[in-house]
């Protein structure tokens, strides 16, 4: 049971969140996912659900993917200063390697502890913020990939005082973490994200554990220096002045711990969702995203303990917190293609862009202007290609004219954000 008595300033964490946020010129997206991020690090193993015979946790590994420039480690940094300001929260402090990992894992199972039912339990739990992938995490690969995942599932024994999960060194003798759980908020480019998912990882179970939010365009207009000091002073200082408030309120869902209930239509939904995760399975048996879709679910059940927290502390998840959840899984997903693309080194990977935004600022195209804008570097074979998966991407549609079946018109449809 939780033990929270104290009244939030705020009835929905990320909706004031966004509100705190409103004159900072990052993607929607990012900012989101950022927020749902530092809640789900604030509940970190403390709080469960039971399903389908699993304990799962709110833990995420979230990812921010997208070109130099759009601003990814500005909306990390939005989120984050907002945790740095809550006790007991143990961020990673150095660049992360398999030795550094484990040493602060093995600490924070020293240093900090849960008491569940009149017990204590040591817990050693991670917040890994890496404002920049490719500095913190470039050595991201082999040994460290297996511990990640292990740390991703919060070990299979549920709440133990004596299983730990073990590793020996002949330099370090016997390493034990208790009831380990690690949360990660990550920014990276194509150029990294290359390196970071290798192909054999996808399927392998790594990457399918990591919630990539690819944004190729900032939805938010830069506003003015004269008018942020000017016309939007007064609404901008309203803004600012609420992040003491946000602080108390992740204070106080930092404190929740225990298993969550479901409610009937949590239940319902959730069968629901499995079955249209299962035929989206069937139906795309060659998808790049299969080893996500294995995940997708419990990704879900993830995200509805977290959007639970950010309404209250009663410890409850509704249908409404696993449809908010569904809605936000269908948001990011129809550009992850984009992103496990790179793990493929994809060699039209630069030329998709490349038709993408020419469509993109065109608002439609014919079929025609493309081959005369792209002759010279993208032949005919290729173009379909790349066409084909911008299709699938759902980030341009296709209407044919009857009167010259070869001639299409191809429009550029905006990817939809639910908040």
């Amino acid at each position: 049971m939780s033990e929270i008595i104290q009244r939030r300033n705020y009835d929905n964490f990320l909706r004031a969140f966004m509100e705190h946020s409103k004159f900072v010129t990052v993607p929607t997206l990012y900012l989101k996912w950022s927020c749902i991020s530092i809640v789900s690090a604030a509940l970190g193993r403390k709080a469960w659900i039971h399903v389908q015979e699993n304990d799962v946790y709110p833990n995420l590994y979230v990812m921010l993917a997208g070109h130099s420039g759009i601003r990814k480690s500005t909306a990390i940094k939005k989120a984050t200063k907002i945790i740095k300001r809550v006790k007991g929260i143990n961020l990673m402090s150095n660049q992360v390697t398999e030795a550094t990992l484990i040493d602060q894992m093995e600490r924070a199972s020293k240093s900090t502890s849960v008491m569940l039912n009149n017990k204590v339990y040591p817990t050693g739990t991670l917040y890994i913020v890496a404002g920049e992938a490719s500095t913190t995490l470039k050595e991201i690969k082999g040994n460290i990939v297996v511990c990640l995942t292990d740390f991703y599932d919060c070990g299979d024994e549920g709440w133990s005082q004596t299983a730990s999960w073990t590793k020996e060194t002949i330099s370090r003798g016997k390493t034990q973490i208790f009831n380990p759980c690690v949360n990660m908020l990550a920014c990276s480019n194509q150029a990294f994200m290359k390196e970071f998912i290798a192909a054999r990882e996808i399927d392998g179970g790594f990457a399918s554990r990591i919630m990539f939010v690819n944004c190729v365009d900032n939805d938010r207009d830069l506003i003015s220096e004269i008018d942020l000091e000017g016309k939007y002073a007064t609404k901008k200082a309203e803004c600012d002045d609420m992040f003491d408030n946000l602080v108390e309120d992740l204070e106080l869902i930092s404190k929740m711990k225990g298993k969550f209930k479901k409610t009937h239509g949590w239940i319902s939904e959730f069968d629901k969702f499995n079955k249209t995760t299962e035929k989206l399975k069937m139906d795309n048996p060659d998808s790049v995203l299969n080893g996500y879709y294995n995940r997708r679910a419990f990704h879900a059940v993830r995200l509805s303990q977290v959007f639970s927290a950010m309404d209250s502390d009663e410890m409850m998840v509704r249908k409404e917190h696993l449809l908010r959840a569904i809605a936000c899984l269908e948001e990011i997903e129809p550009l992850m293609p984009q992103v496990f693309s790179y793990a493929y080194s994809n060699p039209n990977a630069e030329n998709i862009r490349r038709i993408r935004e020419f469509i993109r600022v065109k608002g439609e195209v014919r079929g025609q202007q493309l081959t005369g804008k792209f002759w010279e570097t993208i032949d005919g074979e290729d173009m379909k290609k790349c066409l084909h998966t911008l299709l699938s991407m759902g980030t341009i549609k296709k209407v044919d004219d009857t009167k010259n079946p070869y001639n299409p018109t191809y429009i550029y449809q905006e990817s939809r954000q639910v908040l």
